[in-house]
């Protein structure tokens, strides 16, 4: 989720003010690494015989029966839904705005007023649907009398257009051959680094704290918080793949280690995007898109380039999610990762249809992203964990007061945080 997420933090930031924006920033990393901590040693208290393959679900339903195991499952799908659903809004996205840069380049426009990209090459995204209605209106028809903006629409005919190219790719077998450009997913993260970086160089900061009129002004708290933490609870989730991913580790002992250099490098990507493109960012902070590319105008050098990357992204990653939720879902129902062509044709065409009409009617990344978080993070990020941990504990005859007192806690902010996702204005 983290190129996904990356997007995502200025609005992120302006939702919960600049000042306890950035401290939530730093404390989600520091709650969410110990969730996953608590994770990742779930399973050194298992007779050595059954740590082999095992997950976190199989350490669920060991320690609380099949509902642990059951809710592992259902909450790790939703998951991984959710995050196909914020795919499918981003690449349906990327796919517009490179069509229009192509037709732009093919049909260059006339009126130079149209062309205008407001303040150091950024500009509101509230009025983005005027822009492409004024880029279309004079344009010719291209097939059966319709015009280009009429073929082409962002939330109607674009996440079709995906479906049908996208579809073909879903249905493999073993989506070993995709895991081959996991390295598009590092280019992307450090060229958004350098993009915001060369934004913040480009239109300075531009910052005041104390002039409520200016368009410039900055709040350092605002009661939208919750949709930063609710978004942060996905953007730092990794704990239904943390176990697998550090198994093979050749050096065991140093997994804690390993598990807190990579939420530190996260949280320090999502922290420089936010800071130095919400700083540098030169119109009222209400301009700030959920998916800050939408701030650039097609035609943008740098904005084009990173569409291109992290759409090459996506529809990489994309497979291998399909897969993970068809697995997940077949080896629950029919003990086997592959349940027949047939089977798996009726899911994922369901799951894409649900894209589809996400893209089209519910195209909000951001909210998206903080809806799934706080939703499933509450049972997977927060509860199970903390759960498991005081079972363990209680079975060793080891749990304290202090234990029960900091694991309550974190279940209760996670029943919190999604709660306040609905009073989120």
């Amino acid at each position: 989720m983290m190129g996904v997420s990356l997007l995502s933090m200025p609005w992120a930031l302006y939702q919960a003010g600049f000042v306890f924006g950035l401290i939530l920033l730093l404390f989600m990393c520091l709650l969410l690494l110990y969730t996953a901590y608590l994770v990742v040693k779930s399973p050194e208290s298992l007779e050595k015989a059954d740590t082999v393959d095992v997950e976190f679900a199989k350490v669920c339903s060991i320690y609380f029966g099949r509902p642990g195991a059951l809710t592992a499952l259902v909450f790790s799908i939703i998951i991984l839904v959710g995050a196909v659903l914020a795919y499918w809004v981003l690449m349906s996205n990327f796919i517009y705005f490179s069509g229009k840069l192509l037709y732009e380049i093919v049909h260059p426009l006339n009126d130079t007023k149209t062309q205008e990209e407001g303040k150091c090459s950024i500009y509101c995204h509230v009025n983005e649907d005027s822009v492409s209605h004024r880029l279309g209106s004079n344009d010719p028809p291209l097939i059966f009398g319709l015009k280009f903006d009429e073929i082409w629409q962002l939330q109607l005919t674009v996440p079709i257009y995906l479906a049908i190219v996208v579809f073909p790719l879903l249905n493999f077998k073993s989506p070993t051959f995709f895991t081959k450009f996991n390295m598009l997913g590092t280019i992307s993260v450090v060229y958004l680094l350098i993009f915001n970086g060369s934004r913040l160089i480009d239109c300075g900061i531009n910052m005041n704290f104390s002039d409520k009129t200016s368009p410039n002004y900055v709040a350092s708290f605002s009661w939208n918080f919750p949709a930063l933490t609710g978004m942060l609870t996905l953007s730092y989730f990794i704990h239904n793949a943390i176990i697998t991913m550090l198994r093979n580790q050749r050096n065991p002992e140093n997994n804690v280690r390993d598990l807190s250099i990579g939420f530190g490098l996260v949280a320090f990507s999502y922290i420089f995007v936010a800071l130095t493109f919400y700083a540098a960012f030169p119109l009222p902070r209400s301009c700030l898109g959920d998916n800050l590319l939408n701030n650039f105008q097609a035609n943008n050098p740098m904005s084009a380039v990173a569409r291109v990357l992290i759409f090459f992204q996506l529809l990489t990653i994309l497979p291998l999610i399909m897969y993970f939720i068809r697995s997940q879902i077949s080896c629950a129902v029919f003990d086997t990762p592959w349940p027949g062509r047939v089977k798996v044709l009726l899911l994922n065409t369901t799951i894409v249809c649900i894209g589809v009409l996400t893209a089209i009617f519910f195209p909000t990344v951001g909210n998206i992203i903080r809806y799934f978080g706080a939703f499933s993070g509450l049972m997977y990020a927060y509860a199970l964990p903390c759960m498991v941990d005081m079972r363990i504990a209680h079975l060793a005859g080891k749990l304290s007061t202090f234990k029960i007192i900091v694991n309550v806690a974190i279940i209760i902010f996670g029943i919190a945080n999604l709660i306040a996702q609905f009073f989120v204005k």
